[in-house]
């Protein structure tokens, strides 16, 4: 919370005790796993309109995770999740990577979202 406080994300803890916090206009939660602290899972949720193509959202995915380093795409009806998952030596670490884990979900997201919006 401290970390994330002093580079202005303004932290807030969940009903889940996950920690979610404002980065360049979009909502991202860091999910907190207390039986395995190591793992350190970042993710952003967009909702989806309704009715859409399903082949098309998964090559989107593919092209997006594909093109992106750490970054996960992961789909439901409803939903895009775009994540950075990786282990780390020590939970603290996080900070070491947390810049890149959020630009890798940025571009993994801007790939999908353009891919999408493809004829």
């Amino acid at each position: 919370m401290n970390y994330l406080k002093s580079e202005g994300y303004s932290p807030e803890i969940t009903g889940s005790g996950d920690v979610s916090f404002k980065y360049q206009g979009g909502r991202y939660i860091i999910v907190i796993d207390p039986q395995d602290p190591k793992c350190f899972r970042v993710v952003s949720v967009w909702k989806l309109p309704g009715n859409q193509d399903r082949e098309k959202m998964l090559e989107a995915a593919n092209k997006a995770e594909l093109g992106t380093k750490v970054a996960k795409v992961l789909l439901t009806k409803e939903t895009v999740l775009v994540a950075a998952e990786l282990f780390l030596k020590e939970p603290t670490d996080f900070s070491a990577v947390m810049d890149r884990a959020l630009g890798s979900i940025q571009l993994a997201a801007r790939t999908y979202f353009e891919s999408m919006d493809k004829k």
